[in-house]
Order: C-alpha cells, then sequence, then structure tokens
C-alpha cells in the first residue's frame, strides 16, 4: 500500500480516487484480517500487544460502515 503513495504529495492523492480507492480497499481489508487473527489465534495477538490489532478493525469498520464522512478531507481541499 505504501508504494500507491510513496511518490505522491497531499494534493496528487487528493486528486487521485483510484488510488484513495486502493489505498481503503487494503485498509478494509489489513482491518478485517485483524479481526480475524483476535477471534481465532488470541495468544498470538496477546504476544504481539505492540500491533493495534483492536485499531485497525476500528478503521476497517469506520470506513466500510460510513461511520464518517471520508471524503471531508478531500472537501477541504
Amino acid at each position: 500500500m505504501q508504494s500507491y503513495v510513496e511518490s505522491l504529495n497531499e494534493q496528487e492523492f487528493i486528486s487521485n480516487t483510484m488510488v484513495q480507492d486502493a489505498v481503503l480497499r487494503n485498509l478494509e481489508i489489513i482491518g478485517e484480517a485483524s479481526h480475524n487473527i483476535d477471534k481465532h489465534f488470541p495468544e498470538f495477538v496477546e504476544k504481539h500487544n505492540d500491533i493495534p490489532f483492536l485499531y485497525a478493525y476500528e478503521m476497517r469498520n469506520a470506513i466500510s460502515h460510513g461511520y464518517f464522512n471520508l471524503n471531508s478531507a478531500v472537501e477541504r481541499h
């Protein structure tokens, strides 16, 4: 995912909806995977408490369910 944005500045990112969609989709996938790891391998999550599994899943929920308007940053520019 980093390779999608590493050559872009903020304005280029805001202007490129395809890259935005790709980044958001990857965040959804990471969040869902984090939830599944937590659900099926809680001992792994406990052992690796430096990885924000819950935060990743909460971000996935925010993106997937529209808990906040993802376009608000883009609309301000």
